[in-house]
This record gives C-alpha cells, structure tokens and sequence, in this order.
C-alpha cells in the first residue's frame, strides 16, 4: 500500500527540496482556503491578501517544478490534484 507524507505549504524551499527526493509523487487534495490578512504594498497602500492561498500556490508551484524536471530527465513523477 501507499504512504503518505504531509508537506506544508509554509515550510522553506529547502525543506521542499528535501522531502521532494523522499517521495515518489504528490497528491493537492481539494481544500477550501480562507486566512485573509491586510499587508501593504510597496506604495503604502492597504490591501487584503488570502496569504494560505498565495502560501499554498508557491509551494505548489515549487512541487510542479520539481516534478516538471524530474519527469524531463526521465523520471516518472506523477503529481495528481483533486478539487
């Protein structure tokens, strides 16, 4: 059977990485996202953000990069995502 192996959205580049060589495929399960917060842009101006949505997006992204090269240089590594 399949194991699992949770990697979080927060966690670093390098901790990304690590778990990356360790996994043989990723699964984004669907989720609702929610955790607006008000920061400020570089001109001062307010603005609301959904920081898990944009936290969550980096890390995927990070993911599909990785998968994206090893898959080009010949390994297979199947990510799948669920909404």
């Amino acid at each position: 059977g399949a194991r699992s192996i949770a990697i979080d959205a927060d966690s670093s580049e390098e901790q990304i990485k690590e778990i990356f060589k360790q996994v043989n495929g990723v699964l984004f399960p669907g989720s609702v996202t929610s955790g607006k917060r008000k920061t400020f842009t570089t001109d001062n101006k307010e603005e609301e953000i959904d920081h898990l949505t944009k936290t969550n997006q980096n890390a995927a992204r990070l993911l599909w990069d990785l998968a994206k090269q090893a898959n080009d240089e010949g390994e297979v590594f199947p990510i799948w995502g669920t909404c």
